[in-house]
Order: structure tokens, then sequence, then C-alpha cells
């Protein structure tokens, strides 16, 4: 008999008690950005990988302040080397914070992906797809995880 257990934390309808996870700050998850070109699925080597973690201040959450975690560089493979962050996501109460990683590559423009969400004991894996530059403007590409809290509406 296989126990299955799922990655995520589903809201019982018959409690009233909300789904929390640990919240040890020593609670660890792991990350892999994968990178690719766009149009044809060819892994990009020697792509800069900057994870970065963002709090959030202010009142109305109008401040926010970048601290630079980890500098990585994709193998032939197109992957970083698995690093280990602190948990970070939206099941957490009352946390603003996100991690916020931005991927460089010569001759494509650049991603920045927010809100990538960190489970303890789970291996988080990101892929990226980078756009080879078009013309000599200087353009970049946004990805934006879709928060739990807009999904479940």
């Amino acid at each position: 008999m296989m126990i299955s257990i799922k990655p995520y934390c589903a809201k019982n309808t018959l409690r009233k008690k909300p789904c929390i996870q640990d919240t040890n700050e020593e609670a660890k998850g792991k990350l892999i950005v994968n990178v690719f070109g766009e149009g044809h699925p060819e892994p990009l080597s020697n792509a800069i990988v900057k994870v970065s973690r963002v709090t959030v201040s202010g009142y109305y959450s109008d401040t926010g302040e970048g601290t630079l975690l980890h500098q990585l560089f994709t193998d032939k493979d197109g992957k970083t080397p698995v690093v280990e962050l602190p948990i970070l996501n939206e099941l957490m109460p009352i946390n603003r914070d996100f991690y916020f990683i931005t991927v460089y590559h010569p001759g494509h423009y650049n991603a920045y992906v927010l809100y990538t969400e960190i489970y303890q004991n789970i291996t988080t894996n990101l892929n990226v797809t980078l756009k080879p530059l078009d013309t000599d403007d200087e353009n970049f590409h946004f990805i934006i995880q879709p928060r739990r809290s807009q999904i479940m509406k």
C-alpha cells in the first residue's frame, strides 16, 4: 500500500482551524532553476541567476528592500546547483516577504521572477525561458507567479 503526501495544504470545510505549516526559521526547502532559450528547447549554459529575498514594509506594503542571497551560474544542461533556502510562501501567516529571481544571459532579454515560493523539505524546480534579443533596445521580461489567494477566489 502506497501512501501519498500532497505538497500543499487543503482547507477542511468541516473545521474552522486554519492550515499552518511549520514557521520555524530553521525550516528549509531547496531551489533549482532551469534556463532555456525560447523557440527551441535548448538549455542555456553560463546564464547568471540571482536569488534575492525582498522584505516588504510600510503601512500599505509600499516599501521593499532586497537582499542578494545567491549568485549562480547554469551548467551545460541549463541547471543551477541546488540551493537551500529558508521556507517562504503564502501559507506563512503575517509574512509579506518573497523571493525574487533574476536571470541574465548574453543575447537574450533579462527575466525577473517574482513571488517564488519555497516549501519545507521540497525541491522547487523553476523553469525560465529567455527570449532572444530582436533589437538593440534594452528590454526585460517579468514572470509573476500567481499568489494562492488570487487563485482560490
